[in-house]
């Protein structure tokens, strides 16, 4: 393991069940510090992958993040689920739609749909926030 920095470490280590947020300059290791984190959590505690999601902004972020997952040795059947924002909308979307909360032409909503939509959809952030997924 590459040396952390104890700020590093605190975050790595932190009590599971706890959230914590981490604010950081640019290049100042946040990236690598997940990475951490989550073998920390799978390889060491054994958490289930299933159980955290890992969200980046587009696909390159999330290619490198999966490939760095890879470099510190988890295996890929270990590593958790890492979506971009909108490949994550779009997986809630297809679900709402399969559970038939929404309509499938999701695109033409307007006024209550699209705020119902909105709605929906913050909730779940909120949700996995708070580290629990909506029933089905």
């Amino acid at each position: 393991m590459i040396p952390l920095t104890d700020e590093q470490k605190a975050i790595v280590l932190h009590p599971q069940g706890h959230h914590a947020k981490v604010l950081a300059a640019v290049g100042s290791g946040k990236t690598f510090t997940l990475v951490y984190r989550i073998e920390h959590l799978v390889v060491e505690n054994n958490v289930n992958p299933a159980s955290i999601q890992v969200l980046m902004f587009n696909r390159w972020a999330r290619q490198d993040f999966e490939k760095k997952l890879r470099d510190v040795g988890i295996p890929a059947a270990r590593q958790p689920k890492v979506n971009t924002f909108h490949s994550f909308a779009n997986m809630v979307i297809k679900d709402l739609q399969k559970r038939g909360i929404i309509g499938i032409q999701w695109e033409t909503w307007v006024d209550e749909r699209e705020e119902e939509a909105r709605f929906t959809l913050h909730r779940v952030i909120q949700n996995l926030e708070k580290n629990t997924i909506p029933p089905d």
